[in-house]
């Protein structure tokens, strides 16, 4: 959905905040993306410290890794007035991808 502007409107039900980022094909305000990434983190953490993890599964992960790792970097090379939570927000979401890439890139666990 778009304002008169041409500025798309967040796409979370409820939400009549003006588009910052695009997340999955959705326009998303920052609030609503930080939910998204958040959410998506927790999943991808909850997989990867698993034992075996199978390859659709991990690519998948990866994808989400990178979509939200992408995004991140946007809103932060944009020139938007961020403020000091918000930023440390984008921060998070970035080391946390990082530290994420690391477990889905490890070897499998063997078992002797």
């Amino acid at each position: 959905m778009e304002s008169g502007s041409g500025q798309a409107f967040c796409a979370a039900s409820n939400c009549e905040s003006n588009s910052a980022v695009l997340l999955s094909g959705q326009n998303l305000c920052l609030e609503h993306f930080f939910v998204k990434c958040y959410e998506r983190l927790d999943w991808i953490e909850s997989i990867a410290r698993t034992r075996r993890l199978e390859t659709d599964v991990a690519a998948k992960a990866r994808a989400l890794l990178q979509g939200c790792a992408n995004q991140t970097l946007l809103v932060c090379l944009r020139a938007q007035s961020l403020n000091n939570l918000q930023r440390s927000r984008l921060l998070e979401i970035l080391l946390r991808c990082g530290d994420l890439q690391m477990l889905l890139h490890r070897p499998t666990l063997q078992l002797t």
